[in-house]
């Protein structure tokens, strides 16, 4: 089980990378820097990633600016807050939302949502209506 995130430095040409089921808790554009023109999948479900909002933003840019197409980040908490009754799915709400224009594919939630398929209100309303 890894706890931090994996060096791909030597690896320029990949595409695919699976983290999911880990105890990785940060995730930095600098770790994806090296496979940033060629990473189109990342999986980093059920891990116990957390990003402050500053991390967040950057994350989100990073998602932007390189050629990540699917995303999957289900179970993890995102957001650290003081406040820990914070609902869980706010946070996913609020990756999704974030992330949605640049992205083809997020999984959240046992929840995919493919923007090509639908309009950005829609995908809104799907977001709203998770339970």
């Amino acid at each position: 089980m890894l706890s931090s995130f994996p060096d791909v430095s030597k690896l320029p040409k990949l595409e695919v990378l699976n983290l999911k089921h880990n105890v990785i808790t940060k995730v930095s554009h600098l770790h994806l820097e090296p496979v940033s023109q060629t990473l189109t999948t990342l999986d980093i479900s059920f891990n116990k990633i957390q990003f402050t909002t500053e991390e967040f933003i950057t994350f989100i840019e990073m998602i932007r600016l390189y050629h990540l197409k699917h995303l999957n980040i289900n179970g993890n908490d995102f957001f650290e807050s003081k406040n820990k009754s914070n609902d869980k799915k706010d946070s996913y709400k609020k990756f999704m939302f974030a992330t949605l224009e640049y992205v083809d594919t997020i999984d959240g939630e046992h929840n995919t949502i493919n923007r090509n398929l639908l309009d950005k209100e829609e995908i809104k309303k799907q977001i709203l209506l998770m339970k």
